[in-house]
């Protein structure tokens, strides 16, 4: 398993969209709205979709309409085109729900185990060293 928390948004995009083109037709309007730390998050939750697909039903696609952090979590949001089995759509939310809940319980800067921080602004999901950063920020 490759570690992608360690390359930057730069480096990373690229790689992902042209991985993962038949899931992007046309560009997502502000990139991956997240940090490195939930780039593996990301890149193993649309590899497992893409794999569901191809195993289980090669008649539905997904499109990729947005990925982004929003009170410290993980939103994937996509939608299905073509025609999907009935538990396609079962099977995909869950594993996005998954996904999407694994999220609160990664550092979103390094990937480290983290938990949601919340102060007067804002939510976001960090590990202690992380969170320490981001305090003395603050102040």
């Amino acid at each position: 398993m490759n570690d992608y928390t360690k390359m930057k948004k730069e480096e990373f995009e690229p790689l992902y969209f042209k991985t993962f083109k038949h899931f992007i037709p046309k560009p997502l309007t502000y990139g991956l709205e997240i940090k490195p730390g939930w780039y593996n998050l990301v890149w193993d939750l649309t590899e497992t979709i893409d794999r569901y697909l191809k195993n289980n039903d090669k008649k539905a696609t997904v499109i990729l309409d947005q990925v982004k952090e929003k009170f410290g979590g993980l939103r994937y949001y996509y939608h299905l085109e073509g025609e999907p089995k009935k538990d396609t759509f079962k099977m995909i939310w869950g594993m996005n729900w998954l996904a999407e809940s694994q999220s609160f319980n990664i550092c979103q800067e390094c990937g480290l185990r983290g938990e949601l921080d919340k102060n007067e602004r804002w939510y976001k999901t960090l590990c202690p060293k992380h969170k320490k950063l981001s305090s003395a920020v603050k102040t």
